[in-house]
């Protein structure tokens, strides 16, 4: 890899991080040359890692505005779901179908778990990403992890709160459960169910995490607020019209 190359990724890399937590906001405009000045590099690696963000599906381009970060979508955020859903789903079928299925047991134990003698509880494992990685398909896992990176933001949200940390728990120990049955019906079934319920807490979600990426300053409501600190727009959001959920026309 060349000196040039190891920059764009450092670059990349740091800007998709700035972009997925929405330290950039939704619909804020990104200044290449300002970006170039903060990370001390020239203009040509920063324009070439928004390109790859952009292509990756992270960044929206207008004419008249340049890069911004893409504003907070629900129905994206419900087809993303569900897309992740379905792939973790064939992920499975391909697993239990083939010799891959003597490695449940393997694949629902975390090697650095078990060196700190720490329990392999469900709720600390990557499930469906380790059935993925042992199924072997590099742009499966690449697919599945730009999605879950797209996700990341309201994911972090819903996991981090009491109630979404408690029904992330029950279903992977249900799809453990199902997994170490061999039994494919259960196993969709579980991943169905889970989807359902993420879908349906989403709009609630969803308005904290607008409160969390514009910093709004008002505490108020919501399970998913109260339980993790973090602080709803609502009364804000009324007066302010920070709940735009589509890019703004400018």
């Amino acid at each position: 890899m060349t000196h040039s190359s190891k920059v764009v990724d450092r670059v990349y890399q740091q800007l998709k991080e700035l972009v997925i937590s929405f330290e950039i906001p939704p619909g804020h405009q990104i200044h290449i040359a300002d970006v170039a000045d903060k990370l001390n590099v020239s203009v040509t690696p920063v324009r070439e890692a928004l390109n790859r963000l952009l292509n990756e599906g992270y960044l929206a381009r207008s004419s008249g505005r340049g890069f911004y970060n893409r504003h907070i979508d629900i129905e994206e955020l419900r087809d993303l779901f569900q897309l992740r859903g379905s792939i973790a789903i064939g992920a499975i079928h391909i697993l239990l179908r083939t010799n891959l299925r003597d490695q449940v047991e393997t694949l629902l134990i975390s090697p650095e778990l078990s060196r700190n003698g720490e329990s392999a509880s469900p709720f600390k494992l990557k499930i469906c990403e380790n059935i993925i990685a042992a199924v072997g398909n590099h742009e499966i896992m690449r697919i599945y992890r730009n999605i879950s990176d797209r996700m990341k933001f309201i994911w972090d949200i819903y996991s981090e709160s009491s109630v979404g940390a408690a029904q992330i728990e029950e279903y992977r120990h249900r799809l453990s459960e199902a997994l170490l049955e061999r039994d494919m019906v259960a196993c969709v079934e579980v991943i169905e169910r889970n989807i359902e319920t993420q879908i349906w807490m989403l709009d609630e979600v969803v308005q904290v995490g607008l409160a969390r990426a514009y910093g709004g300053g008002f505490t108020h409501m919501s399970r998913f607020s109260s339980h993790t600190g973090f602080r709803s727009p609502l009364h804000r959001s009324q007066t302010e019209g920070f709940l735009i959920l589509e890019p703004s026309q400018t």
